[in-house]
């Protein structure tokens, strides 16, 4: 990461669509710095599933603070519970690290991340501090706080591949995946200047839309891409999304979910959808992490289901 810690702040329409998103999520759900930590496992004994383990840990960035601009939420480190999710099988997992959305936890993406987990991918999921559950209790510019989060995914990583489950974790394999408040977050990793996270070999954008953290600052992605987006979308504009796709560099997949309330195709609120975004970002990670051609050729058939959504595809190098 870089050594440098640059404050960025995004300009007021973009802050005002992060407002959009935290009311839109409430119901259901920059900078980059090297770091001296303070990491410690959770006292929660993991849990042990016949197909995964479920761990939690208390990440903490001594170096940056948490800034809440009411302060209630403001500290001098920054606490980064996060969960952990280890498939039963041996060896080395490909991993996932997700980012949840504005007022949202990784308790509220358990079925998702169950999925994940019983396919053979371990996922990182941390808890930010600022804009995480509660976070609507408080001012709608607690979203602002997104530029901190690309760091915080990074940090969560470094901490995981320094501990105790590094030596369960294949390096070489390693994705990335957010929902709304999260997919800007996610954008960022992979296309903003400030944040890129050279670890990330594939990126899932979950009703989310891409977020400038400076002037100028967007790079091209080098991955493949998944972005997931509910035509009917009031939190976060459809059109933008669509906007940032035909921006993106392929191979690409976008995926139209037809209806739906903004954050129930991916956390455990029910939702018709939730089979497809499964069943397609499996193929997809598969196809991306693994390197599985056949499970490519899975990834829009999954993604197209008859009356609930619909796929397109350039898979060009």
């Amino acid at each position: 990461m870089p050594a440098v810690l640059r404050a960025r702040v995004l300009t007021p329409l973009a802050l005002a669509a992060l407002v959009t998103t935290a009311c839109a999520s409430a119901g259901s759900t920059a900078a980059r710095t090297t770091s001296t930590t303070s990491t410690t496992t959770a006292a929660a004994a993991p849990t042990s599933l016949a197909s995964f383990t479920h761990v939690q840990l208390a990440y903490e960035d001594t170096s940056r603070p948490a800034v809440d601009p009411i302060g209630v939420r403001s500290a001098p480190t920054r606490r980064l519970p996060t969960e952990l999710y280890l498939p039963a099988a041996g060896g080395r997992r490909p991993l996932i690290v997700f980012a949840h959305g504005y007022n949202g936890d990784p308790a509220k993406f358990t079925q998702l991340f169950e999925a994940w987990a019983e396919a053979g991918f371990a996922v990182l999921a941390p808890r930010f501090p600022v804009t995480s559950t509660g976070a609507s209790d408080g001012p709608l510019s607690r979203a602002g706080d997104i530029v901190q989060q690309p760091a915080d995914m990074s940090f969560v990583l470094d901490q995981l591949l320094a501990g105790r489950y590094a030596r369960r974790i294949d390096r070489a394999r390693i994705g990335v995946a957010g929902l709304s408040l999260g997919g800007g977050t996610t954008w960022a990793l992979i296309s903003d200047r400030c944040c890129v996270e050279k670890r990330f070999r594939a990126a899932a954008v979950m009703d989310g839309n891409r977020f400038a953290f400076g002037p100028k600052t967007f790079v091209p992605n080098t991955i493949p891409l998944m972005v997931f987006h509910i035509r009917t979308d009031i939190a976060l504009p459809y059109a933008a999304a669509q906007q940032a796709y035909a921006q993106a560099s392929a191979p690409k997949y976008f995926v139209t979910i037809f209806q739906g309330v903004h954050p129930e195709p991916f956390e455990d609120s029910p939702s018709t959808a939730d089979e497809m975004v499964r069943r397609s970002t499996i193929s997809f990670f598969r196809a991306y992490l693994l390197d599985e051609a056949r499970a490519r050729a899975r990834i829009v058939p999954d993604a197209t289901v008859a009356g609930i959504s619909s796929a397109e595809a350039d898979t060009r190098k």
